[in-house]
């Protein structure tokens, strides 16, 4: 008894090891005294895309998950209008 008492100590204590850094602070990384717990934004490259921009903002905290869908596929549509996909010929069929 005193065995199985020692193995759910030990199993519990390592549980909240593993998931220590992750109470008490909040999604944008600003923990409860408001020290930032990642480099700010200013540190990371700029990026060079639409794509970029929009997880840079993810990552920040600026849009959430939804919107950041939302706007991925606003710019798979105008992608897609701007450059459609042309689907080849079969293979072996007289058009090839």
């Amino acid at each position: 008894m005193q065995t199985l008492i020692l193995f759910c100590v030990v199993l519990v204590t390592a549980c909240v090891c593993a998931l220590w850094p992750s109470f008490g602070g909040s999604p944008n990384g600003v923990g409860p005294a408001g020290n930032r717990s990642e480099a700010p934004a200013t540190d990371r490259a700029r990026p060079d895309t639409l794509e970029g921009v929009l997880v840079d903002q993810l990552i920040d905290g600026l849009i959430g998950p939804r919107e950041y869908v939302r706007a991925m596929e606003h710019l798979a549509a105008s992608d897609d209008k701007r450059h459609p996909l042309a689907v080849p010929p079969k293979f072996g069929s007289t058009d090839a």
